[in-house]
């Protein structure tokens, strides 16, 4: 029996890597905007915006990378010290949480509980569209989805974000068989019930 089980979500990490830089990207410009001098077409806006880009990516390396490690290293179940290991993800529960701004720090770090704290998990589907305008100026609708998984006990409750449907089963299947395996109970229908 092997004493780790993992389920990565390397899209996942890389997706949230590209958003960071993106924003990144945006903030670069931010200067020219404040002092009135922007030329979207102009070499020398680009020219500095790009010495800002990497400015702002050398200061914020190490927070990026921590980043990656937290994400990038999934969703982890060690059954020799019976742990669950996840990017951490838990809300805000005050207004000092959200002042200190928690949950963007809880970007840079790995959560940590005990099997047996774990009660429940139950699946979730968030679907929702958009409206946005197409080069001919017709309406255009696009369909969004993300498959949540929510795990309670103890500790309080979490919920983990996936693009993916199968990477959340995965995950779900992997915390059921890791409770089974260490002899405790949990509170997890079988029953898959996201119909598309």
């Amino acid at each position: 029996m092997e004493n780790k089980m993992v389920v990565s979500d390397v899209w996942g990490a890389i997706k949230l890597i590209g958003t960071i830089l993106l924003v990144i990207a945006g903030l670069s410009f931010v200067p020219f905007f404040l002092v009135g001098q922007i030329d979207i077409l102009s070499n020398y806006t680009w020219q500095y915006a790009i010495y800002v880009f990497f400015g702002i990516l050398f200061v914020f390396f190490i927070p990026i990378k921590k980043v990656w490690n937290a994400y990038y290293a999934g969703y982890e179940v060690d059954l020799e010290d019976d742990t669950f290991s996840f990017p951490a993800s838990d809300v805000e529960n005050s207004v000092m949480d959200i002042v200190t701004l928690k949950r963007l720090r809880n970007l840079l770090h790995r959560e940590t509980i005990n099997l047996d704290e774990l009660e429940a998990l139950n699946n979730e589907t968030k679907r929702w569209t958009t409206k946005s305008k197409d080069s001919n100026g017709r309406v255009v609708t696009h369909k969004h989805v993300k498959y949540l998984l929510n795990i309670s006990g103890d500790f309080g409750s979490r919920q983990f974000n996936f693009d993916n449907k199968q990477k959340r089963d995965e995950c779900r299947a992997m915390l059921n068989r890791a409770v089974k395996q260490q002899g405790l109970r949990l509170n997890s229908s079988d029953m898959n019930l996201d119909f598309q």
